[in-house]
């Protein structure tokens, strides 16, 4: 008899929940194709079901049991009940289909009649056979077949879940698919039975007697079934009545379920044990006492033991949850700053951009230098997607500036004051690479002022001199210039002061020679380096400096005695705040607060030194920092201004639905592997049919070389798309629109951009691709790129796997091997050794490659991401990139990278760039 009562418990409790544990350990799987949206989707659509599911089966289950024991004749009370409740679900249905179509979560709405089918459907056809057969069994003490049921349709059931969730990229509607189909299932098996062998043919009858005796026994249960609703479901409900986002939702609802699941399991191995427990104490005895500890002690550490290990399993399914949580916080900046009414935000991010144009148009739009827009093209087409001004690239020179001014038809903005990078505006990957500091998103850590070793020798080989074109603001204001742009991020008030006043002395026609003097005098308490006119001037091979220091240079240290040093200047000291001292061997520098100074005959300055500070002969003193210059706030922010502020952050609904807007859950199906090449060399070595695209980026004269009419590549054209460089002067666009004509007329049509405003040089019939250099670095970018009808996309190469899972987007081609370009500039640089490398601080090399008058700096090793090809797949992406460019043309290479690839193995040697640390 316990044996019975023990197996009947498990087969009860335990049995049926198995492929609901099963399905707990898949969500980790599943949960790398959805989003929170679809998680919300889910639990809300799961919470209204559960409002209507008390009033589906009206209690019946009682009246089936009761009549079971207590009526001779039973079959025929459970035909009568059985067909009473098909009748009624007709009605049920109606009111289930009007209460889904009204409460439909906005998120859903495009699926809406889909989801009430799958929702209604099996209500009104399956679950009242679903019901009946599971009640006949379980009374007829046969738990074998309902947990075999259970088991079979629930492991169904877990692989539709992951086919079209997985797979067929499905989202939220793979969850109700599989639901649907394994209410179909559960009828299946249990209609046979009950409908066949038992012949419990369904039966209307009217007598409305035995419908009142019926309904007064079953009704009563109703409020009992919603007792448990309003413990389990009825949160996510009221979550949503009160406008919840449907994200938040969907992680709460995540995080309920999961804890569900382990509640469930706890629950259903209690009831297995229970009758065993009581067996035992009812025994009264030493032995059965010991035997219940054992257990107990038992069950609850395998209990704790199983939660940690699926805890330590399904942590991926909440790390997966949080998407593109940067954007939030960008729609509560931008909605403060349309609110404050700020003269205009300067972006260089598209999403940004797209956010800007379609939910804060009020606000104007400024291009950053780092939006590396250096022509008229660039310009205009800024100019047509509403941008007010752009601010030009720093490295133009004079003659492309005169031809930009004349044909652009936006107002431009020219870098006059200020540090200089080595690399194009927003093109530099250096910072990134060493340390995931973002140097486009404004964290670089300055790789260009650090020390390479170039063979013996270790120098500043990268370090700009400053920008200072105080000399040429009349050329530039003759030229059409609209507005000048001054370094002052992070600068003090005497900095601003100062070199405001100067520019502003050089602007006015007025100004006679001795202000302009006076003007540059004031520039040299900027605090700066050296200073060029780097290509706007005549000696921009002398923009190099080797001091990375920065200050004014006032003198050297000419004694050492008596705890203070001395150097002799002729500048006045009486404002000085700070000193920097330059090592003259070491190249190290300290920084003094002066606390004190002494004022001697000739020119001799004396200041005391710290005990810790050390300092030698000849050292270079550099003024740091001047003291400050007191200016009264011109803000006016009063209680008035506080009071039109509406909100500092947007509206949670507004927010969510603009969010949603940019979510793209169409996932790509079949897999596509493009090769880069940035030689000819390479077409003979490449096999066209282990490949879907062949992108080649080659400069101008090379494409002269270009055989178009080649039997190979006349079979394949439409696998070869034509690359633009990312850096095109206004003095070879005429060049380049030729180019792109006389390929398009020989039928090569498909072009990868490296900016969006190339578009405007395409032929009309291009197909368009944009790669890595215009940024998606989140879904709101490859929203825009998708509305300017751009067919794929490259992600950046400094991208972090972290990123990409995070975002919604799968439609994107992932660079899995490449060597970045570290620096690409328009500076050249001397490096001795014929090997054209350098070596860094930590000892990696590095190779200098010079093409179309650009330094290119790139890593020896390249970067090799095969290794996560699979763990990508199984996330949704499809599409990836294999740049051979900076190497030598080899079949053997292009094998060993394609079998790699298919075995999703890493190249040796090689680093992961940011892909596993992440992008900062």
């Amino acid at each position: 008899m316990l044996k019975k009562l023990f197996s009947h418990s498990f087969l009860y409790a335990v049995g049926p929940q198995i492929p609901r544990f099963a399905n707990l350990l898949v969500l980790p799987i599943i949960t790398q194709y959805l989003t929170p949206l679809d998680y919300g989707v889910y639990g809300t659509l799961l919470a209204y079901t559960g409002l209507m599911q008390g009033l589906k089966s009206l209690g019946f289950d009682v009246l089936l049991v009761n009549t079971f024991f207590k009526k001779k004749q039973w079959k025929a009370y459970w035909s009568r009940y059985i067909g009473g409740l098909y009748v009624y679900n007709v009605f049920f249905a109606i009111v289930y289909t009007l209460l889904l179509y009204f409460l439909m979560p906005h998120e859903a709405q495009k699926n809406v009649w889909l989801l009430i089918s799958l929702i209604v459907i099996p209500a009104l056809l399956f679950d009242v056979t679903k019901m009946a057969g599971s009640r006949f069994f379980q009374l007829n003490q046969k738990p074998r077949y309902i947990a075999l049921v259970s088991a079979i349709v629930g492991s169904i059931t877990i692989f539709i879940n992951l086919y079209t969730i997985a797979y067929l990229k499905m989202g939220y509607l793979g969850w109700f698919i599989a639901l649907a189909v394994g209410s179909l299932l559960s009828f299946c098996f249990y209609a046979v039975p009950v409908y066949f062998k038992e012949k419990l043919i369904p039966v209307l009858t009217t007598n409305v007697n035995f419908w009142k005796k019926s309904l007064k026994v079953s009704l009563p249960t109703i409020p009992h079934n919603y007792s448990s609703y309003l413990l389990n479901s009825s949160d996510r409900l009221v979550m949503d009545q009160l406008k919840t986002p449907i994200e938040q939702i969907g992680i709460y609802n995540m995080a309920y379920v999961f804890g569900g699941y382990l509640e469930m399991f706890g629950t259903a191995v209690g009831m297995a044990v229970g009758p065993y427990y009581t067996k035992l104490h009812a025994q009264k005895n030493e032995v059965a006492d010991k035997a219940v500890r054992a257990l107990t002690f038992f069950l609850q550490f395998s209990f704790v033991l199983l939660c940690v290990l699926i805890a330590l399993w399904v942590k991926e399914v909440f790390k997966l949850l949080i998407k593109n949580d940067e954007l939030s916080e960008l729609l509560d900046i931008l909605h403060f700053l349309s609110q404050i009414k700020v003269d205009a935000v300067i972006i260089q991010d598209w999403g940004v951009y797209y956010f800007l144009k379609t939910h804060f148009p009020s606000l104007s739009i400024h291009a950053s230098t780092q939006m590396g827009i250096h022509n008229s093209v660039g310009g205009n087409h800024l100019k047509k997607l509403g941008f007010e001004r752009v601010i030009l690239a720093r490295e133009l020179n004079m003659k492309e500036l005169r031809q930009i001014s004349k044909r652009a038809k936006i107002e431009l903005e020219v870098f006059i004051h200020g540090a200089l990078c080595y690399s194009f505006s927003g093109m530099c990957l250096f910072s990134s690479y060493l340390g995931s500091h973002g140097a486009n998103r404004g964290l670089c850590t300055q790789p260009c002022r650090r020390v390479f070793k170039d063979f013996h020798k270790e120098d500043n080989i990268f370090s700009m001199k400053d920008n200072e074109l105080l000399k040429i603001i009349p050329e530039l204001k003759e030229i059409g210039i609209t507005s000048l742009k001054v370094e002052g991020r992070m600068k003090s008030a005497n900095y601003v002061y100062n070199v405001a006043k100067a520019y502003r002395i050089a602007l006015d026609e007025k100004a006679q020679v001795s202000e302009i003097k006076k003007a540059s005098e004031l520039l040299l308490y900027d605090m700066g380096r050296e200073k060029t006119q780097w290509f706007k001037g005549d000696k921009a091979k002398e923009s190099i400096t080797n001091e990375t220091i920065t200050g004014l240079y006032v003198g050297e240290v000419n004694d050492i005695k008596d705890g203070k040093f001395y150097f002799k200047t002729s500048f006045d000291f009486k404002e000085v705040k700070r000193i920097r001292l330059l090592n003259k061997k070491t190249k190290q520098h300290n920084n003094l607060k002066i606390k004190e100074i002494e004022l001697l005959s000739n020119n001799i300055i004396a200041i005391p030194l710290s005990k810790t500070f050390d300092i030698q002969i000849a050292d270079k003193v550099f003024i740091a920092d001047m003291k400050e210059i007191l200016f009264p706030s011109k803000f006016d922010f009063n209680e008035e201004h506080k009071n039109n502020l509406h909100s500092i952050h947007l509206n949670e609904q507004k927010k969510h639905k603009i969010l949603s807007s940019v979510q793209n859950n169409t996932k790509p199906t079949s897999q596509e592997l493009y090769i880069r090449i940035d030689s000819l060399d390479w077409l003979k070595k490449i096999r066209f049919e282990t490949i879907d695209g062949l992108i080649i980026k080659l400069s101008i004269k090379e494409w002269d070389n270009f055989r178009t009419e080649l039997p190979f590549i006349q079979k394949n054209k439409n696998k070869i798309y034509v690359e633009l460089p990312k850096y095109i002067s206004e003095l070879k666009i005429e060049d380049y629109k030729k180019l792109l004509k006389d390929l398009s007329m020989k039928g090569f049509n498909n072009v990868f951009l490296s900016h969006l405003s190339q578009q405007d040089m395409l032929p009309d019939n291009s197909n368009v691709f944009t790669n890595e250099n215009v940024y998606v670095l989140n879904d709101a970018t490859a929203s825009l790129l998708r509305k300017e009808s751009v067919s794929k996309y490259i992600y950046p190469l400094e991208n972090g796997l972290d990123n990409l899972l995070t975002g919604a987007d799968r439609c994107g081609i992932v660079p899995i091997y490449f060597h970045p370009e570290l620096f690409y500039s328009r500076q050249t640089v001397d490096i001795q050794n014929e090997q054209n490398t350098i070596i860094g601080d930590e000892g990696e090399t590095y190779k200098r490659l010079n093409k179309e008058g650009k330094s290119i700096i790139i890593p020896e090793n390249p970067v090799s991401l095969t290794q996560y090809v699979e763990k990508l797949k199984s996330s949704g992406f499809r599409c990836f990139l294999i740049d051979l460019s900076y190497q030598k043309a080899s079949q053997n290479l292009f094998k060993k990278l394609i079998k790699r690839y298919e075995l999703s193995q890493q190249i040796q040697p090689s680093s992961n760039f940011n892909f596993k640390r992440g992008l900062k």
